[in-house]
C-alpha cells in the first residue's frame, strides 16, 4: 500500500472513537491513491482476507482490526504494517502509518470518477476543507443558547426570516411573471401598431397618386374655366369695338352719303340755272314759270 508523508495534515484528524472499522471497510471496492498511474484496488472481506489487485493482477493477503489501540493490520509476504484510522467520510478513507506522518488514501471505486480530489495536494485541501466545515457545525451548536426561551426565540426569528424570505422570492417570480406577460402585451401592441402603419402606407401608397390625380384635373378644370370667362370676356370686348367700330363707319358712311347726295343736287340745281340762264329756251321757260307764278 502506497503511502505519502505528509507533516501539515496530522492535526486535522477526524475519526469516531466507535468507529466500526469493519462495517467501514467491508462491501467495498477501495482504490489507492498513487501518483504512478497503476491501478490498486483493496477488497477488505469479513472473514479477515484481503483481495489486492494491481492493474488487474491480485494478490490474496491478511487483514485485521486491533481494537486495543484501534488499529487495521495488513499481513502480506511475510510484512506487517500497522494503520491506523485517520479520516473518514463517505467517498474518503485515509490510513495513517503508525508512529509515521505518512498517510494512505483509499478512495470508494463507485465514486471515483466523480471525485474531485485527483492530486495529493487536492487531497490534502479536501482533508482540510472538511474538517473546517465540521469545525465550523461543532461551533454553531456550542453557540447556540442554551435556554429554552432563547432558543425558540430564535428559532421563532428563524421563521420569520425564512417567511419574509419566502413572501420576497413570491413577490419577485409575481414581478417577473407580470413583466413577462406585459413584454407579451406590448409585443402584441407593437405588431399591431406595425399592421396598422403597414396598411396606412399602403393606403397612402395608393391614394395619393390618385388624390394628387384629382386636385391636378380640378385646377386643370378651374384654369380652364378661367380661360374661357377670359376668353369669352375678351371676344365680347372685341365684339363690342367691332360693333362701335361698325356703327361708327356706318354713321361715318351716311354722313358722306347725306354730304355726297347734297353736293349732287347743288350740282344739279347749278347745272339747270346754267342751262336756263344761257339757253333762250331756257329763259322763256323760266319767263313762263315766273308769269305762272305771278
Amino acid at each position: 500500500m502506497r503511502t505519502y508523508l505528509i507533516d501539515t495534515l496530522n492535526k486535522y484528524k477526524r475519526i469516531s472513537k466507535s468507529l466500526d472499522a469493519k462495517a467501514v471497510l467491508c462491501n467495498k471496492s477501495w482504490q489507492v491513491f498513487n501518483n504512478s498511474g497503476e491501478k490498486e484496488i483493496y477488497i477488505f472481506q469479513e472473514d479477515g482476507s484481503l483481495i489486492i489487485s494491481i492493474n488487474g493482477k491480485a494478490i490474496i493477503a491478511k487483514w485485521s482490526f486491533i481494537t486495543a489501540n484501534d488499529t487495521v493490520l495488513i499481513s502480506h509476504n511475510e510484512s506487517s504494517f500497522m494503520m491506523k484510522p485517520f479520516f473518514n467520510d463517505d467517498k474518503l478513507f485515509v490510513l495513517q502509518l503508525d508512529g509515521t506522518n505518512e498517510y494512505s488514501f483509499l478512495i470508494d471505486e463507485s465514486i471515483k470518477a466523480s471525485f474531485r480530489a485527483k492530486t495529493l495536494n487536492e487531497l490534502e485541501l479536501y482533508i482540510k476543507g472538511a474538517e473546517f466545515i465540521i469545525e465550523k457545525k461543532k461551533t454553531e451548536i456550542e453557540t447556540r443558547p442554551k435556554t429554552k426561551f432563547d432558543y425558540d426565540s430564535q428559532i421563532k426569528m428563524k421563521s420569520e426570516y425564512d417567511r419574509k424570505i419566502y413572501e420576497a422570492q413570491k413577490r419577485i417570480t409575481q414581478s417577473k411573471n407580470d413583466l413577462i406577460e406585459k413584454t407579451n402585451d406590448d409585443s402584441k401592441y407593437l405588431n399591431d401598431i406595425k399592421s396598422q402603419t403597414k396598411k396606412i402606407k399602403q393606403e397612402v401608397n395608393i391614394s395619393e397618386p390618385q388624390k394628387r390625380i384629382t386636385q391636378s384635373k380640378k385646377n386643370w378644370s378651374e384654369k380652364k374655366n378661367s380661360n374661357s370667362e377670359s376668353s369669352n370676356e375678351t371676344k365680347l370686348q372685341q365684339d363690342v369695338k367691332s360693333e362701335t367700330i361698325s356703327v361708327q363707319d356706318e354713321n361715318k358712311t351716311d354722313w358722306i352719303t347725306i354730304v355726297l347726295w347734297i353736293c349732287f343736287i347743288g350740282y344739279i340745281f347749278c347745272a339747270i340755272m346754267v342751262y336756263f340762264t344761257e339757253n333762250p329756251e331756257g329763259r322763256s321757260f323760266i319767263s313762263v314759270l315766273l308769269n305762272i307764278k305771278g
